[in-house]
């Protein structure tokens, strides 16, 4: 909206030779709405072009003046008979001003062209320039119409996109579940199957141990001896020498039975037989002694040394503590 209040701080700033966009900044600087300084001055550009117009026109004849004849001129019969059929101004009708009796050809006081006058275009001009507005608004049409379907198309495939993304996610999601359990499970077989070759590691130890007692091993010098680790129980004692039974069966005899030191390494391993009830009288009582049970031997891990092929062993240490 224009202001008037704006109109002569704008003149007087133009004056001053202060640039246009200059004036724009410093007016809404102050608060004054963009809407209303632009509106203000595109009224007072307006008028200032405007003016030159108005002064051209007042060149001419100003209204109510009669028009005054700036130079005679002569004009012939065949110039006022033959006009060009193409001439878009109306020459204003010439005033006499005398008539020559010897030529006959009339002085005319011509008068000014007309100003501000404005060519008429021709019916095809006018047909050419409809025709070109047209096509132009047809082409904008299919433009827009183009630009909007394809927005539309790659709106739906993103949407679609959208789609087999979240599927995708969840697919990603399923699968990561399982690699999770699948890992878990090769871990706990991992451990399982480590525990299980240890397991076997030993007992193919013990068995190779075993049968040591009883076949040389290929390689082995005949009358060598080795240090060898076996587990069983041990029992005999007494009269007899004490055999170790080993995991597999193997029945070792021990070669030092007779050393007081393994004896009393290998006496307490041994089981005690199971005692029944008795009874004693002391005078005119009797008391009854309560039964003892049997204790089972005791598995122990005996080292020694031991000829291979041989099934006896000289005994070194006895679950780790030596004789």
């Amino acid at each position: 909206m224009v202001q008037d209040q704006l109109v002569e701080y704008i003149n007087s700033q133009m004056k001053a030779g202060v640039s246009r966009d200059a004036i724009k900044t410093t007016l809404t600087g102050a608060g004054w709405t963009t809407v209303d300084v632009e509106d203000t001055l595109k009224k007072i550009e307006s008028a200032k072009t405007a003016q030159p117009m108005s002064a051209t026109m007042s060149s001419f004849a100003k209204p109510g003046e009669p028009v005054v004849a700036s130079k005679p001129m002569t004009i012939k019969v065949s110039d006022l008979v033959s006009t060009p059929a193409s001439s878009s101004v109306s020459a204003s009708t010439p005033s006499m001003a005398g008539k020559s009796p010897m030529t006959g050809s009339t002085t005319m006081a011509a008068k000014p062209a007309a100003t501000g006058y404005q060519a008429s275009a021709s019916p095809a001009e006018k047909t050419h320039g409809s025709r070109g507005g047209l096509v132009t608004d047809i082409v904008l049409v299919v433009v827009i119409l183009a630009v909007g379907g394809f927005a539309g198309f790659l709106y739906m495939q993103n949407g679609s996109l959208n789609t087999q993304l979240s599927a995708l996610n969840g697919q990603s999601s399923g699968v990561n579940s399982q690699l999770s359990t699948l890992q878990a499970q090769v871990a706990a077989s991992t451990t399982a199957l480590t525990a299980q070759v240890s397991t076997l590691t030993t007992e193919t130890q013990e068995l190779q141990a075993e049968l040591a007692f009883y076949v040389a091993p290929a390689g082995t010098t005949p009358g060598s001896t080795s240090t060898v680790t076996i587990g069983g129980i041990v029992s005999g004692g007494g009269k007899t020498p004490y055999v170790i039974t080993a995991e597999y069966g193997a029945k070792i005899y021990v070669t030092d039975s007779k050393v007081a030191a393994v004896i009393s390494a290998l006496a307490p391993l041994m089981g005690t037989p199971a005692q029944v009830a008795s009874s004693t009288g002391t005078g005119t009582s009797t008391a009854v002694v309560a039964p003892t049970p049997a204790t089972a031997p005791t598995t122990a891990q005996f080292t020694g040394i031991y000829t291979p092929g041989l099934d006896s062993i000289t005994l070194t240490s006895v679950n780790g503590t030596a004789l």
